[in-house]
């Protein structure tokens, strides 16, 4: 065998992944390949425009997926039936509620038909640029955790990952610095945003509760409107992906109008930064005029 081919078959086999991982979140499989790069497979099991609230891979797609090492999570009740998932796990394969490790903040939920168990905790961390960035800590922990041997190569892209993602806070709080103080108020459908007001300095108003299907009757949706007015809110931000009917009966009047929408479950941009960019522009355009 030329002396020349055995580093080519190694470099062969560690591009196509030394640890395989699948995620149940598109961010999640983003933060995965910004840590692994090539020593890492990562495998999106939702992929794009799906609900996170109500995603669940079935036995088949687990099947199809095959042999894993590592099922990364969101957590804090995101996802439903997490305990049945793990149940399906490949023997050797682990999850990782990423969530878990980061600081939190509380999240109520008062429709019965909604069968997460959030525990009292907003499970929307990744609106908030900081705690993202400690999420990829927690990846980077976990893969040198079962591939000590690539540890200094995580460690070495989290820490480029988390320069990009430390670049990125700074470009928010430029934008968010341009939106009056009395303007600061964040009024969408649901309750996804909750990390990114208590990071920059905005005050939530949320027509529904945590999840899309979470409607008001009549009287809840009098009471919003009562609060929007009485805050000089005059902007109500829809969220991709959500039937906007709700919204169009607080707007009839002519009080409020329609923002640009949001990327509310992180899952319709093509990228971590393309929808914190996205959401913040569309926020700063129509709260700083």
């Amino acid at each position: 065998m030329p002396r020349w081919f055995l580093p080519f078959l190694l470099s062969c086999l560690a591009a196509h992944g030394d640890l395989k991982v699948a995620a149940l979140h598109p961010l999640l499989a983003e933060l995965a390949q910004q840590v692994g790069g090539d020593q890492v497979e990562v495998i999106d099991l939702m992929g794009p425009n799906g609900d996170p609230h109500h995603f669940e891979p079935t036995p088949r797609q687990l099947r199809e997926t095959g042999r894993f090492d590592l099922m990364l999570a969101c957590g804090l009740g995101l996802e439903s039936g997490l305990s049945d998932i793990r149940d399906l796990l490949p023997a050797g394969s682990e999850m990782v509620e990423v969530g878990e490790a980061l600081p939190t903040l509380a999240g109520t939920c008062d429709d019965p038909s909604h069968h997460h168990d959030h525990d009292g905790r907003d499970p929307h961390w990744w609106h908030s640029v900081e705690t993202y960035r400690r999420a990829v800590s927690v990846v980077e922990s976990a893969f040198s955790r079962l591939d000590p041997d690539q540890a200094d190569a995580y460690a070495t892209r989290a820490d480029s990952y988390r320069q990009q993602l430390d670049r990125l806070d700074r470009w928010v709080r430029r934008q968010v610095a341009r939106v009056p103080r009395d303007r600061r108020v964040l009024a969408t459908s649901h309750a996804a945003f909750g990390y990114f007001c208590h990071e920059f300095g905005f005050r939530a108003v949320a027509v529904q509760g945590l999840t899309r299907e979470q409607m008001p009757d009549a009287a809840s949706l009098a009471r919003v409107f009562t609060e929007l007015r009485d805050q000089h809110v005059t902007v109500i931000f829809p969220e991709k992906g959500a039937n906007p009917a709700i919204l169009r009966a607080l707007v009839k009047d002519g009080h409020l109008r329609l923002g640009p929408q949001l990327d509310a479950d992180g899952t319709r941009s093509a990228s971590y930064e393309a929808m914190i960019r996205g959401n913040v522009t569309a926020i700063r355009d129509a709260l700083a005029r």
